[in-house]
Formats: C-alpha cells, structure tokens, sequence
C-alpha cells in the first residue's frame, strides 16, 4: 500500500482551531451524532501538560488525533480517545500518535498509559497490543457505554482496558515474526475458539476451556465492516461467546499478551489473541 503521510507533522496543540477539527473528526471516525463528540472547549479547558491533545496533520488537512486525561493514579495516563482519518489507515499515524504520547507523558513522570477499546477490533487490537506492546490485564468491561450511536449501534459496547507500560511498548513479541497461519499453527500453541468459515462469513463456534499456559481466541477479520452489517445475529454471538470465553480465562489468571494477524494459503487475514497464565 503506497504511504500517503511523507509530508506527516505531529504536534501538541491547544489552538480551538485545532480543537474543532478533532471534534469534527470524531464524527466521521465513529459516525457519532454531534452532541456524542467532545467538544472543541472541553478540550482546551483539560488539555494541560500531558493531556493536551496531540494531533496528525498533512498540510491543513487533520488526519488524526489522541486525546488523554489524568487518572486517580498520578504514574498513569488515561488515553480517551485515539483516530485517525479513514482515508489514511495502514499509515502508521496510530503508532505515531501514541509514541508522541508516551514521550510527552514521561517527561511528566508518567510509567503507564491506559485505554479501553473493543475487543473485536481486529484493526486496533493490531495496533495496540502488537504494535505498541499493551496488555489486558484480566480486565473485562461489559456494555462499557452501553448501546452507542454510530459504529457499535445495537451492539453492547464491551471493552478491554488495556494498560501499556513504558518498558514495554516496543518490545519484542512473537507475533512481528509471524506472518501466515501455517507459521501460527507451528507454534503449537491450542486454539481455545477458532472461527468457521460459512457462505464466505466467520462464524463464531463454541469455546474450549484449555489448561495451557498458553491458548489462542480467534476474532473476526471485520467485525464492525463485516460481521454486524452482513448478519447481526452472528455478530451478537460473536459479542457474547468472546464475552464469555474472555471472562472466564481472566478469572483463571490469563492476560492477552499478543495479538497475530496472519493471512492463510487464501490471503485472507485472520486474527487471533494470545492468552497467557500469569499465575
């Protein structure tokens, strides 16, 4: 895919111009009516030190943005929100934002950035836990928003917390080394929910409780792109086996340590998160 983002500047801003672009970009990210988005003066008034916000820019056009507030605990940051343009993805401006956000955190002596997100996304579990080297620590939140306009409407709004310490985030995992689902499968790790594939969708099966130290959960390709518009009773099932099943082996002492996203002798992706037993 050719990079779009040459000429890419990302900074820091409290310019209310700035501000509105990021609330207008919210909208087209998550298709959320107006009054969802933050707003551009919310943003200013909190946006102090590590919290204000950071944003992509190509030219005069915003392309994306990360938006962070402190948490009770002053060692770590709370990241709210992080987009970026749809025209722009598989650009690395996701990779970039959240770098730019730990450098400005540490200087203020921050050790952990956190976030929620849905756990079906494969697109920012690669991201977040691949790419960036966050943890789900055995936190599970059910209907975290409950039923939310836009990209997750009629769907429970279940979400990971995900915490990336600073000594972590761009370590080694074994997924950056593993591109194909026959380079997966070599690993010989147990697949504790594997999709099957049906009139050309991924369909949920039933889980497995394993006892490994480590087990693999499959998810959609294109749960949001895919699934939910094409057949939203499978994507309910997808929501509530993977709920269950994630529930179930955090209480068991498991984390998602990693996340592979590989392709098969078809070239079509799959994506899988690595589950392992801490205790």
């Amino acid at each position: 895919m050719q990079n779009k983002t040459n000429n890419l500047v990302i900074r820091a801003t409290d310019d209310m111009a700035d501000l509105e672009k990021i609330t207008d970009l919210q909208i087209e990210v998550w298709g959320f009516p107006p009054r969802e988005a933050i707003p551009a003066h919310l943003m200013k008034s909190i946006g102090k030190g590590p919290c204000k916000p950071i944003i992509a820019e190509l030219g005069d056009e915003l392309v994306g943005f990360i938006y962070a507030f402190n948490s009770q605990n002053n060692k770590e940051l709370y990241v709210h929100m992080i987009g970026v343009h749809p025209g722009y993805r598989s650009n690395h401006i996701g990779v970039g934002l959240i770098v730019a956000q730990k450098e400005t955190a540490e200087k203020q002596g921050i050790e952990t950035i956190s976030w929620t997100y849905d756990p079906l996304e494969g697109a920012n579990s690669n991201l977040y836990v691949r790419k960036i080297g966050g943890i789900v620590e055995g936190d599970y939140l059910r209907d975290n928003y409950g039923d939310q306009p836009g990209r997750n409407e009629g769907l429970p709004s279940d979400r990971f917390v995900l915490k990336a310490r600073m000594q972590n985030i761009g370590r080694n995992r074994k997924s950056l080394n593993t591109k194909t689902f026959e380079e997966l499968k070599r690993l010989q790790i147990p697949f504790a929910l594997k999709a099957r594939l049906e009139n050309g969708l991924q369909v949920c099966e039933d889980y497995a409780i394993i006892d490994r130290g480590e087990v693999l959960v499959e998810i959609p390709r294109d749960f949001v792109g895919e699934i939910k518009p094409k057949d939203m009773d499978q994507a309910i099932k997808w929501r509530a086996v993977t709920g269950d099943l994630f529930e179930t082996y955090f209480a068991r002492g498991y984390f998602a340590t990693d996340f592979f996203s590989v392709k098969n002798q078809n070239r079509e992706r799959r994506n899988f998160y690595l589950l392992e037993r801490q205790n």
